[in-house]
């Protein structure tokens, strides 16, 4: 018989939470997001955005292909999508305020994705409109859609899971005599929904 510690745990201990935290941390690589399972079986919500067609900077192959796909796959899986392609500055906009209030009627499950051209300025990140003329990084906050945007909308939808994707160029795609800095790709996202 085994001895028995003189110390007496009520609850668990630190070993037994991290051995617990570890054995789900495996379940969940095995057996990743399943959208089906009954934790899953609420309200799904989706707003794609895909700009590829630009007018004042490069265009790009794969966004609205990508997001059709996508869209495609996210209503097989009970998903309510909006998908925005190639949009202004005014409708992604719009499109992010419908969001936010479909996901304040409905809750459940908040799917974000992004594919085009995106930058950052100052440590903030920035998606850029398909009509945008942006000819410095002076005019990025009032010419682009900020992330911030999206985070607020999900944090004020007070949504149960909230997922975000940004898929967008590494490239700055402002001219290089606008002063633009030397930053390649979006920096990592500091605003997130409270819940």
């Amino acid at each position: 018989m085994a001895r028995k510690s003189s110390v007496q745990w009520k609850g668990w201990g630190n070993h037994e939470r991290n051995e617990a935290k570890d054995e789900n941390r495996r379940r969940d690589r095995a057996h990743p997001v399943c959208l089906d399972c009954p934790r899953w079986r609420r309200e799904k919500t989706a707003l794609l955005i895909a700009n590829a067609k630009y007018a004042n900077f490069g265009s790009l192959a794969t966004p609205v292909k990508e997001a059709r796909e996508l869209r495609d796959t996210l209503k097989s899986i009970g998903f309510q999508v909006t998908l925005v392609e190639n949009g202004s500055r005014e409708s992604m906009m719009e499109a992010i305020a419908d969001f936010e209030d479909s996901l304040k009627k409905r809750g459940g499950v908040a799917f974000f994705h992004y594919g085009g051209h995106g930058l950052q300025v100052a440590g903030k990140n920035y998606l850029i409109p398909s009509d945008a003329e942006i000819p410095d990084e002076r005019r990025v906050e009032t010419r682009a859609v900020s992330v911030d945007e999206i985070m607020s909308a999900l944090d004020a939808a007070r949504t149960g899971t909230n997922i975000v994707v940004l898929d967008a160029c590494r490239n700055n795609p402002l001219p290089a005599q606008s002063g633009r800095s030397a930053s390649r790709g979006l920096s990592t996202v500091s605003f997130k929904p409270k819940n």
